[in-house]
């Protein structure tokens, strides 16, 4: 059986790239884009469309119209906060709470397949519009979520567990911190409730780690399962259900408070040092990165050959880790680990997976623009150029046009051709950031960081 290709030569000249020429062309792909949500993914949207036309049900911000919520959000940051834009961000979270009332609640928290996205961005619109009451009341929704979490069938990673809420948890609180302006419709009760539910969180991930690497026998790393029920989980290394993405979660809680990194976590009679395992953590995982390509393996392990450079598993998600881990631990290489994915990301970011952002092109992007964001180094910069080029290059697209995927129910189309980690959803998110950082549009912090993902 032939081996299926996971990526297109690339080819494109970064000497060639005209910078000025990239921005009219991205504008012109914002336009498409921009079009095809009033057609098909616009904010009032009841049901997703898969790629035969089906129409179902699902308010998931991964594959569903929670993900309306998040594309808005950023249409709305893009276009400078103009109030048209606000009441299509609205009318997304309006249409998506209607639905989740009338739904039976998802048995995750995370913000990919659970409401907690939906809440978190309540809570943003609240602070917004300043509106004291509505922020307290979806605030309320969001921190009971957190039972789910403390329940001992809830998963761990990022995708569809503990992580994933988390991240929402960190992005409020980032949120607070740096967009706020003096806004004081918070009060100091919530503040706090808000720092001690992450501290609860980060807690909750941590021991399970821990107690998952005594259930292996395993001391290399921490070990974060999934999924929990079945008789034999994987031990994923990628970011969407593996290590990284874990280890990437609880290094944004410790930037949050670094004090955490002076502690000891208490588990029955032992303690185990906070620093020391995530440290181990860390460079376990970097040890493991395979220096002909600069990508990773799929699981622990370590076995394979690290074909995939998706954000689920490769190196897509590894540039966060590394880069936020360097602020903690310098002098360990972990710079240099981060900036030796970059090869792999340039010659392999072609992806016949499409423009996506899970497994796709617009995924590489924003590793990309992490690393230039880090080192203000203008080839990062280009090869993000290069590779969102290849969003709506006729050559590149026909390939994946033809694409045979025994995992889709079309070839050449995702199952969700318009949602946000699957559709063309996240490449408007990804054109909308690489716009605003090539025309340095906009200081927000939230412009070029990767959606579900990045905080830091």
């Amino acid at each position: 059986m032939q081996k299926r290709k996971r990526f297109i030569k690339n080819n494109y000249d970064l000497k060639k790239i005209d910078i000025n020429k990239s921005i009219n062309e991205i504008k012109e792909q914002i336009k498409i884009c921009e079009k095809n949500a009033k057609n098909n993914y616009p904010p009032d949207m009841r049901t997703s469309i898969d790629s035969l036309g089906n129409k179902e049900i699902d308010t998931s911000f991964y594959i569903g119209t929670g993900g309306n919520i998040y594309i808005y959000w950023k249409q709305y940051i893009f276009y400078n906060k103009k109030k048209e834009y606000l009441e299509k961000f609205h009318q997304s979270l309006e249409t998506n709470l209607s639905i989740v009332k009338e739904s039976n609640p998802p048995d995750t928290n995370s913000f990919f397949f659970g409401d907690s996205g939906l809440y978190l961005f309540y809570c943003i619109y609240a602070i917004e519009i300043n509106n004291k009451d509505l922020f307290e009341e979806k605030f309320k929704n969001l921190i009971e979520l957190k039972a789910i979490s403390e329940m001992k069938t809830a998963e761990v990673e990022l995708l569809y567990g503990t992580s994933g809420y988390l991240y929402c948890l960190l992005y409020l609180k980032k949120y607070i911190m740096s967009e706020m302006n003096g806004n004081t419709i918070i009060n100091k009760n919530s503040i706090d409730l808000l720092n001690n539910t992450i501290i609860e969180m980060f807690n909750i991930l941590l021991k399970s780690g821990i107690i998952s690497m005594e259930k292996y026998h395993w001391d290399k790393c921490l070990l974060f399962p999934f999924p929990l029920n079945y008789e034999k989980p994987q031990l994923y290394l990628g970011a969407a259900h593996g290590l990284i993405g874990v280890l990437y979660i609880l290094l944004s809680t410790v930037k949050s408070f670094p004090e955490l990194l002076k502690q000891d976590l208490k588990i029955d009679n032992n303690k185990v040092n906070i620093q020391d395992i995530l440290l181990k953590s860390i460079k376990y995982v970097q040890s493991l990165q395979i220096e002909s390509t600069g990508n990773f393996p799929s699981d622990i392990y370590g076995k394979d050959s690290g074909e995939l450079v998706h954000f689920c598993h490769g190196c897509v998600g590894a540039v966060h880790l590394f880069l936020l881990a360097e602020q903690f631990y310098p002098n360990n290489g972990f710079k240099e680990t981060a900036l030796s994915c970059n090869k792999c990301l340039w010659e392999r970011g072609l992806l016949y997976k499409g423009n996506c952002l899970c497994h796709g092109m617009s995924g590489t992007v924003f590793s990309l623009i992490r690393l230039y964001k880090y080192t203000k180094n203008d080839l990062y910069l280009k090869e993000a150029i290069g590779i969102c080029i290849g969003t709506y290059d006729k050559n590149i697209q026909s390939l994946v046009k033809e694409d045979v995927d025994p995992q889709r129910k079309c070839k050449g189309i995702p199952d969700t051709p318009y949602s946000l980690m699957e559709g063309e959803g996240g490449c408007l998110v990804m054109y909308y950031d690489l716009l605003s950082i090539l025309l340095k549009s906009s200081n927000s912090a939230f412009i070029g960081v990767f959606p579900g993902y990045e905080i830091y």
